[in-house]
């Protein structure tokens, strides 16, 4: 924590034991930059993969060895070029709506994160 720059120290020297004695504070404005900064990752990372799922229609092996796009699936005549296995559709609908619900909670964590002061 210290190493992020979230935490700072003061350290005091007790007289009575000769013992260094530590007092930690957190540093609220860092922290609050690298949640925000982590956020944004993921929304991009998520925002990315739902632009990608909808621009395509996928098939995935039977045996779960490969995710393929239509076109991939179509040269192959709908055989896994991995294993051999059946290439069936996925129906991505629940993951997308999954991943587009976690947008939206990221965006709301984002904008109360800009609204707090510390």
């Amino acid at each position: 924590l210290y190493e992020l720059g979230l935490v700072e120290y003061k350290r005091k020297k007790d007289d009575e034991t000769g013992w260094m004695e530590y007092y930690w504070k957190l540093n609220y404005e860092k922290l609050k930059d690298v949640i925000k900064k982590e956020l944004l990752k993921t929304l991009k990372n998520l925002e990315s993969k739902v632009k990608s799922e909808s621009l395509s229609v996928y098939y995935i092996c039977v045996r779960g060895c490969l995710k393929v796009p239509y076109e991939v699936a179509m040269e192959n005549n709908f055989i896994c070029p991995q294993c051999g296995g059946v290439l069936e559709y996925l129906d991505n609908s629940s993951t997308m709506k999954k991943a587009k619900k976690e947008i939206e909670k990221i965006k709301e964590y984002l904008n109360l994160l800009s609204n707090t002061v510390f």
